[in-house]
C-alpha cells in the first residue's frame, strides 16, 4: 500500500470525492490538507476493503449493512488489532482505528444525501442500514478497544520533569538571548533579526506562563507592565 495507491483511490472513487466535497464546503479551503488527509484515510480503508473482497470497486459498494462486517475486518487490520498480555483485545493504532468510526459516520451520510437526492431507494436503504450499524455495533467492537488502548499508553508514559537548576540555567540563557535580539532589532532593523527575537521571546513566554500562554489576556500584560513602570518611579 504505497502513497500513489492511496491517492489514485482516493481520487477515483466518487463517494469519497463527495465527502470531500462537502467538508471544503463546510471547513474552507484553509482546511484542504486535513481534508485531503481525511480523504486518504478512507482510501487506506478502501485499498484494505478491496484485499478483502475485491469483486467490488468502489467504496460506496461496502456502505451497506452486508459489508459492514467487511469493514469491521478490514479496520482491524489496517490499525493492527492484537490481544493484551491480560487478554484483551487492542490496536497498534488507535487513533486511526477512532477516526475511521467518524469518517465511516460522515461517508455513510453522504451515500444517503446523495441518495435521497437521486431518488435511489436501494442505496438509501443500504446506507441507513449501514449507519444504524455503525451506531449499534462499532462502539462495543472497534471504538472502546481503541479508546482503552489509547488510555493504557498514556497510564504508562513516564513524565520526566525538569530540575529547577535547569530551568534557571534555560531562563538565563533566554534572558541573554533577548537583550542580544533586542540590540540587533535597533541596530540594523532587518527581518531576520525580529524574526529571532520574536521567537525567543515566545520561547521565554511558553516557559513563563508554563504552556498556558494562550489564557493570558492582553490586559494581564499591560498591568504587569504598569506595576514594573510603578516599581521604577
Amino acid at each position: 500500500m504505497t502513497p500513489g495507491d492511496i491517492y489514485g483511490v482516493a481520487k477515483r472513487d466518487k463517494l469519497i470525492l463527495s465527502f470531500g466535497a462537502v467538508l471544503i464546503k463546510k471547513l474552507g479551503k484553509a482546511k484542504a490538507l486535513d481534508i485531503s488527509q481525511r480523504m486518504r484515510q478512507l482510501g487506506r480503508l478502501t485499498l484494505k476493503l478491496l484485499e478483502i473482497d475485491p469483486r467490488k470497486i468502489y467504496l460506496q459498494e461496502f456502505i451497506s449493512g452486508e459489508s459492514f462486517d467487511t469493514i469491521i475486518k478490514a479496520t482491524e487490520e489496517l490499525c493492527e488489532a492484537m490481544a493484551t498480555s491480560d487478554g484483551r483485545r487492542a490496536f497498534k493504532m488507535p487513533s486511526l482505528a477512532t477516526r475511521l468510526g467518524y469518517l465511516l459516520a460522515k461517508i455513510g451520510n453522504v451515500k444517503r444525501g446523495c441518495a435521497i437526492r437521486h431518488q435511489n431507494e436501494v442505496d438509501r436503504l443500504a446506507a441507513e442500514t449501514f449507519l444504524s450499524l455503525l451506531k449499534s455495533e462499532w462502539t462495543h467492537t472497534v471504538s472502546s478497544c481503541a479508546l482503552n488502548t489509547l488510555s493504557g499508553r498514556k497510564d504508562h508514559q513516564v513524565q520526566v520533569l525538569p530540575l529547577t537548576e535547569d530551568l534557571v540555567k534555560v531562563r538565563q540563557r533566554m534572558q541573554k538571548e533577548m537583550e542580544k535580539g533586542t540590540r540587533a532589532v535597533l541596530e540594523n532593523r532587518e527581518y531576520s533579526s525580529w524574526r529571532k527575537l520574536a521567537q525567543t521571546t515566545m520561547s521565554r513566554l511558553i516557559l513563563f506562563t508554563k504552556g498556558e500562554e494562550e489564557k493570558f489576556l492582553v490586559s494581564f500584560w499591560r498591568r504587569i507592565r504598569i506595576a514594573q513602570n510603578g516599581k521604577k518611579t
